[in-house]
């Protein structure tokens, strides 16, 4: 496995945005989200981080809509 730094390649943002964004869109490609609300909850989504419980980008949600 291989690391990259992003920044030194951002030139190709535009181009991945135009090919990656219309899969996104159209559910080729997912993306996993877990989700905690609350900040008083942000420790238990800070120890799911090393824990393996949590599948995805860990979000906390400060507010509701």
């Amino acid at each position: 496995m291989e690391g990259f730094i992003v920044i030194e390649h951002w030139d190709h943002y535009q181009a991945f945005l135009d090919q990656v964004a219309p899969q996104i869109e159209g559910g080729a490609i997912q993306c996993r989200e877990a989700v905690v609300d609350g900040l008083e909850r942000m420790p238990e989504a800070f120890l799911k981080l090393f824990s393996g419980e949590k599948e995805g980008k860990m979000l906390v949600r400060l507010a509701s809509d």
